[in-house]
């Protein structure tokens, strides 16, 4: 029978519109997750997979903008 050798799992999450400050106004602008949000992901995705270090397993998550899509 099969077995598994090593896991391996890249992730990209979406970050948030947030307003900044320019100038004398607030726009919203794209914003990547911060290092505490990641690392809650990663815990997740870790528990979910059944990760184990020994076995050479290795999760990778960032932060990226996605693509917006009109639904017009």
């Amino acid at each position: 029978a099969g077995g598994i050798n090593r896991i391996s799992v890249a992730v990209m999450v979406d970050g948030f519109m947030a307003d900044v400050k320019e100038g004398d106004k607030l726009v919203k602008k794209w914003q990547p997750r911060n290092a505490d949000e990641v690392a809650r992901l990663e815990t997740i995705v870790k528990n979910a997979i059944g990760f184990d270090e020994k076995r050479g397993d290795s999760v990778k998550i960032e932060s990226f903008e996605f693509a917006k899509v009109s639904m017009d």
